[in-house]
C-alpha cells in the first residue's frame, strides 16, 4: 500500500467517526427535548418498553425477512401502543425519531448498521 492509499482511508475512517459523533449528538439532542416535553420518569418507561419492542421487532424481522420499511411501519405501531397505555402523546416526527434513535443504539450495541428504512 502506498501512502496516498493510507491518507485516504484515514480521511475516510476521520469522516466516518465524525458522522458516528453527529449523529449521536443528535440522538442526545432529540432525547432530551422530549423529555422535557412529557418529563424525565414518562420518557424512561416509554423508552424502556419502546427498546424491547424494537428489539423483539428486529429479531422476527429477521427470521420473517421483513424489509425495513416493515419493521419500521410495526415499530410505529407498537410505539403508539406503548405511547397510548403510558397516556403519552407524540407527533409522527416524535415518534419517527424515537424509533430511529432506538435502532441506532441497537446498533451500536451489536455493531450492526443497516440502511435507515425511509
Amino acid at each position: 500500500m502506498n501512502i496516498q492509499s493510507l491518507l485516504i482511508q484515514a480521511g475516510f475512517i476521520l469522516v466516518l467517526g465524525i458522522a458516528v459523533v453527529g449523529a449521536f449528538e443528535g440522538v442526545k439532542y432529540g432525547r432530551t427535548l422530549l423529555k422535557l416535553k412529557i418529563g424525565a420518569e414518562k420518557y424512561a418507561q416509554l423508552e424502556a418498553q419502546a427498546q424491547h419492542a424494537i428489539q423483539a421487532l428486529e429479531q422476527v424481522g429477521k427470521n420473517l425477512g421483513l424489509t425495513g420499511e416493515q419493521k419500521k411501519s410495526m415499530a410505529k405501531a407498537s410505539l403508539v401502543a406503548i405511547a397510548s397505555a403510558l397516556k403519552i402523546k407524540l407527533t409522527d416526527e416524535e415518534i419517527d425519531h424515537i424509533i430511529e434513535s432506538l435502532v441506532y443504539v441497537i446498533n451500536l450495541e451489536t455493531g450492526t448498521f443497516e440502511q435507515p428504512a425511509g
